[in-house]
């Protein structure tokens, strides 16, 4: 299914919020703890993406 969205460089699009929210994480000069689990969540997501499209995409689970 697709969903529909602003393209890149529109102000609300999903890219310039990941760059806004990283600047101002950087800016802050304080971790946001949450990011790295929210990191390592979405890898996995995109390599069960990739098994499952390589398994004619068969439904998986995610651990």
């Amino acid at each position: 299914h697709a969903v529909p969205e602003h393209s890149n460089s529109h102000s609300h699009s999903q890219e310039t919020n990941l760059f806004r929210n990283f600047a101002t994480q950087v800016l802050s000069g304080t971790l946001n703890r949450e990011w790295p689990e929210m990191a390592l969540n979405t890898q996995r997501v995109m390599e069960r993406c990739l098994e499952s499209a390589r398994k004619d995409g068969a439904l998986l689970p995610i651990h």
